[in-house]
């Protein structure tokens, strides 16, 4: 898809500054792994960090899209985990889910909801909100 259109997808306005590059340790082949174990993620985090919430231009803008590109592997939902983990406690809500190349949005979106509904961002017990469900379900006879 081309980068004219995901603008007009996500309706993104002008660019508040240049494109700032960051460069990620290829050698980093992991995969979901604790952010603790990888050398130099630090150094990368704290730089998104700082766009993200200020210090430079691009934080300024109001609405923000940062994009972590690379190929399969370098850790890219790594850094970006430790990026939320590191800056969440400084929003009302948040949530993390992470979007493959062939996303199942219904999907992704229950996911978010639920982050984002949860009370202290607490991992949801899937069989508690089914047995909750079904459990009026089983009281509503008038359908």
């Amino acid at each position: 898809m081309e980068v004219c259109q995901r603008r007009e997808r996500y309706k993104i306005r002008g660019v508040a500054a240049q494109p700032v590059s960051t460069t990620f340790d290829p050698r980093l082949v992991t995969q979901y792994a604790e952010a603790t174990e990888l050398v130099g993620v630090e150094e990368t985090r704290d730089e998104l960090i700082k766009i993200l919430m200020g210090g430079d231009e691009v934080s300024k803008v109001e609405d923000k899209i940062v994009s972590i590109v690379g190929f399969g592997g370098l850790g890219k939902t790594t850094l970006a985990d430790a990026v939320y983990e590191k800056i969440r406690s400084q929003f009302d809500c948040s949530a993390f889910v992470s979007v493959s190349q062939n996303p199942h949005m219904e999907k992704l979106f229950q996911d978010m909801f639920y982050q984002l509904a949860k009370r202290n961002n607490a991992r949801i017990n899937v069989i508690y909100e089914i047995r909750e469900f079904l459990q009026s379900k089983r009281h509503d006879h008038s359908r």
